[in-house]
């Protein structure tokens, strides 16, 4: 036999039709799912269907003619593989016919290919082996089923050769190469690259390079033409291919997160979206409530900016389907399944939107309701795997960076025709908290967390099969149609991620001014007792340990967090209070210690209603960082003693808890004014509830008690919270209590001597006092006891460069800018320590490191653009020089802010570093 007669046989060209389908599937179009592709699929399983009856009959015949062992061997290896290969083949057609997808089948899948392969393998190696026995393959075939002539059946004939002669002949014969084709080898790579190319896809960088004239064009640009995308003021740009449009207008279809929930595909992930804040962003009445008001004040095209977060795919309707804008759906679908799965990358770190989305691929009939529509959804989750490299991009969802897209906010010359002003940021407060494991300053105190470790935790190992309901986001939605289970999730998250310990009390002296720090109040190191008229300061530390952003986080100017303080006996008769909402009453009271954020307008006038683009500055701003804590500060008046309790007599009982309510209810009734009349289709809303995320009590003797011994195990515990306290009194930007901090730090450094912790604490007191002998000593002590630590690095390296020595300062920054590369302050540090070496050109490659990771730093554009005016780049110097006009100082601040608080004292009292309220 031939091999023509082998590769002319039908079956064979029907095993060449199987098997140059599943190439084509695999190589040319291993992402595609177009017309061809369509085609090849189906061709592909209803021909291995035709072809297995026939394939089985052959392989028994060929068994049953076949005398030699190896033959019959290589036929065993083409049945077990055929038989593999066309059971998971139908495997995986039933489950999807039947409306199950075969994504997660991926065993099945991968047993699929590798049996197909060696299947048509061991079919190449029998055709071989045929061939070279029936004459096809040179003078030595024989043909191992002719009968030999003269030999009665039955009987075997054994030739008789001299023993001699059958040795030369073997000395003279020249060896046969047994080999495949060389054409097999091809096959064999081709199968080999299959297998592997799935390793070799990666995402583009997920850290895009700084360009300034990108920067300078997103932070000036008022129409879209200067932005050059038509999709402004939106900041997401739209990648489109070949043949995708059509006279700016798009010709393929959006998909609706609804078709991405249907039986077979993904019903868990669309149930989960359907009750969380991305299903409602775009639809909730206090968004839609806010967006009118903006739209009012700053005009239509502020509808774009806003709409680019909140609901993408009504943007990209609006702008190039004007006809499909209406379209019923769009807009209540908020941040949709394409919003994030059909997103490539984010190309800048400054936020507002700014990622790109690639134009969806699906199969033909996407859509359709007729029996074509019902092909479409057999395709998709019989070969799932171009759907799932199109959607899913796990180094680009599994990263914060992906986040920053839309949860990074500024207001630029476009929205506020003013100047830049930075908005929300979680994402950069993240990259400088402890969870995001990148800040040198904070590093090893927690384990390293991305955006999606607490908001899209992972429901088991396979870490792509993730919860997406996404808990923590503000929706009136959520809070009151009656899906508990969101507004549950959010408050679970945020239960133990915040605590509350009243730490330490001072005695106000004759004089009014505060004595002695007696700390800390459960523990003292020596006995105490508080008379009764004595005027007392209470501290308390709240400090957020959980969280991976700043509490609260988002809209400051929405939520409403504040402390709840009230003293009473022993046996619970409250005497004083603060903060305390009575029943009937919505309003927190005004000398509450309240965490949160006020806007002012141009015209000084504070911003009740949301509309951001009126922002040019803030009045206050308090939040606790990731990992920090800030001092609550209380004074009282000791009560005078009543009735004892039991358990714990001739003492008082203060107790404080941290309310937090998602929404002001002032907000909250204008919003639905505006939203809920009559005939306007929106649902009635009520205020949301007050949640309790923290609480502790303590019990502040009356007489004098002994004191307590804190045992060694106990020292460090008590030193923490020492350290804890010293870091709240030195949070502030301006105004810290720098004596307090020393004194905290100091009795941490006592307790726990052996610990760097405490010294680097004390290092920087120092270094803010400025007492740069005494911050050097600190953190050269803290490298004696932990050699190498990186805070403790960072922070020697700023009093070298502010002491003159910046070349000690460079050689200490150095290798830590290789262990943190997206440190951003450790680059500023760099850049600034080889401006003053006068080594500009690394300063500036320093520098726009740094920019790279965090284009909004004023700081750095300066320095950046001071390296280009000394390297006399002029060009790259005026354009910086440009970013930080535009970037410039708050001018308006320093008349619109004091004009303010003057007039509000209740606001005036909330601005300050340490407000001090009275428990009345």
């Amino acid at each position: 036999m031939s091999w023509r007669r082998i590769v002319l046989n039908p079956l064979s060209c029907g095993v060449a039709l199987i098997a140059g389908t599943a190439a084509y599937l695999a190589g040319p179009a291993r992402d595609s799912m177009d017309a061809a592709s369509a085609v090849a699929v189906l061709l592909h399983m209803s021909v291995g269907c035709l072809l297995i009856a026939p394939v089985a009959w052959a392989i028994i015949r060929a068994v049953q003619r076949s005398a030699a062992n190896f033959g019959r061997f290589l036929l065993s290896g083409i049945a077990i593989f055929a038989s593999l290969c066309a059971a998971t083949g139908l495997y995986e057609t039933a489950r999807a016919a039947t409306g199950h997808s075969t994504a997660g089948d991926m065993a099945s899948g991968l047993l699929h290919s590798l049996s197909g392969i060696l299947a048509i393998g061991f079919a190449l190696f029998y055709c071989r082996h045929i061939v070279r026995l029936r004459g096809g393959a040179g003078p030595r075939a024989v043909d191992e089923n002719a009968p030999i002539v003269g030999v009665p059946s039955g009987e075997v004939c054994v030739p008789y050769v001299p023993f001699d002669s059958l040795a030369n002949a073997r000395a003279n014969e020249k060896p046969v190469r047994r080999a495949l084709p060389s054409w097999s080898w091809v096959v064999a790579c081709a199968a080999f690259l299959t297998l592997t190319q799935g390793a070799l896809f990666s995402t583009a960088a997920l850290l895009p390079a700084y360009n300034a004239q990108e920067y300078y064009r997103d932070l000036t640009s008022t129409t879209a033409a200067q932005a050059s995308n038509p999709l402004f003021p939106a900041g997401l740009r739209l990648q489109s291919r070949a043949g995708e449009m059509d006279g700016g207008a798009l010709k393929v279809t959006l998909p609706d997160s609804e078709s991405c929930g249907v039986s077979g595909c993904h019903p868990n992930a669309y149930r989960e979206w359907h009750v969380s804040a991305h299903r409602f962003a775009g639809s909730d009445p206090l968004y839609l409530a806010s967006l009118n008001e903006s739209v009012r004040t700053s005009g239509e095209d502020i509808r774009g900016w806003c709409q680019g977060c909140h609901a993408p795919s009504q943007v990209i309707r609006a702008a190039l389907r004007p006809a499909d804008a209406s379209r019923s759906g769009s807009e209540s679908e908020g941040v949709g399944c394409y919003a994030c799965h059909g997103a490539v990358g984010t190309p800048t770190r400054t936020g507002n939107g700014r990622f790109v989305l690639a134009m969806p691929r699906d199969y033909p009939f996407a859509g359709d309701p007729a029996w074509r529509g019902k092909l479409h959804d057999f395709l998709l989750r019989v070969r799932p795997a171009p759907h799932q490299r199109a959607y899913l991009k796990p180094e680009l969802h599994r990263s914060s960076e992906f986040c920053s897209g839309c949860h990074r906010q500024s207001l630029t010359l476009a929205q506020n025709h003013f100047q830049f002003v930075r908005g929300p940021d979680e994402y950069g407060e993240w990259a400088h908290s402890p969870a995001s494991g990148r800040n040198s300053r904070t590093a090893g105190t927690r384990v390293a967390q991305t955006c999606q470790d607490c908001h899209f935790r992972a429901q088991s190992t396979n870490r792509t099969n993730v919860s997406h309901a996404a808990p923590g986001g503000i929706s009136t939605r959520i809070e009151t149609s009656g899906v508990a289970a969101s507004s549950e999730a959010t408050r679970t998250q945020l239960l133990r991620a915040i605590s509350l310990d009243m730490f330490a009390i001072r005695r106000m002296r004759s004089d009014g001014q505060p004595g002695e720090v007696i700390a800390p109040l459960d523990s003292p190191r020596e006995p105490y007792a508080l008379a009764a008229g004595t005027a007392c300061l209470l501290d308390i530390v709240v400090r957020n340990q959980g969280v991976g952003h700043s509490f609260p986080a988002g809209y400051t100017d929405l939520t409403e967090a504040w402390l709840e303080v009230t003293v009473s006996n022993a046996d619970g008769t409250p005497i004083l209070s603060n903060g305390v909402v009575a029943a009937g009453q919505t309003e927190v009271p005004r000398d509450a210690h309240v965490y949160g954020s006020l806007g002012l307008d141009k015209l000084g006038e504070p911003i009740l209603k949301h509309n951001l683009p009126a922002q040019v500055t803030e009045a206050y701003h308090r939040t606790i960082p990731s990992g920090g804590a800030d001092i609550a500060r209380y004074r009282f008046v000791v009560p005078p003693r009543t009735r004892n309790s039991a358990q714990q007599p001739n003492s008082i009982r203060i107790t404080a808890r941290l309310r937090y309510r998602s929404v002001r209810p002032g907000f909250m009734a204008w919003a639905l004014g505006e939203t809920a009349k009559p005939g306007s289709g929106r649902p009635a809303v009520s205020a949301p509830g007050i949640l309790t995320l923290a609480e502790t009590e303590l019990f502040l003797p009356l007489s004098r008690t002994a004191p307590t011994t804190a045992s060694s195990s106990r020292d460090w515990s008590v030193a923490e919270r020492f350290m804890h306290y010293g870091e709240g009194l030195l949070a502030p930007q301006q105004n810290p209590d720098i004596g307090g901090a020393k004194y905290a730090f100091g009795q941490a450094k006592e307790l726990a001597a052996a610990r760097p912790d405490p010294w680097i604490g004390a290092g920087r007191v120092f270094l803010r006092e400025p007492d740069l002998i005494s911050a050097e000593h600190n953190f050269r002590k803290a490298l004696t006891l932990s050699p190498g630590n990186p805070a403790a690095t960072a922070e020697l390296s700023v009093v070298y460069s502010q002491q003159g020595q910046p070349d000690r300062a460079i050689a200490a920054l150095t290798p830590l800018v290789a262990a943190f590369p997206s440190d951003a302050a450790i680059l500023n540090d760099l850049g600034l320590a080889q401006v003053r070496a006068g080594r500009y050109t690394e300063a500036a490659e320093s520098f726009r490191k740094s920019l790279a990771i965090d284009p909004d730093q004023y700081a750095a554009h300066f320095q950046l653009k001071r390296c280009w005016e000394v390297l006399h780049r002029v060009p790259e110097e005026r354009l910086e020089d440009s970013i930080t006009r535009y970037m410039g100082e708050d001018l308006l601040a320093a008349r619109l802010v004091p004009e303010y608080l003057k007039k509000r004292p209740e606001d005036a009292r909330r601005a300050e570093p340490f407000p001090v309220h009275t428990l009345r």
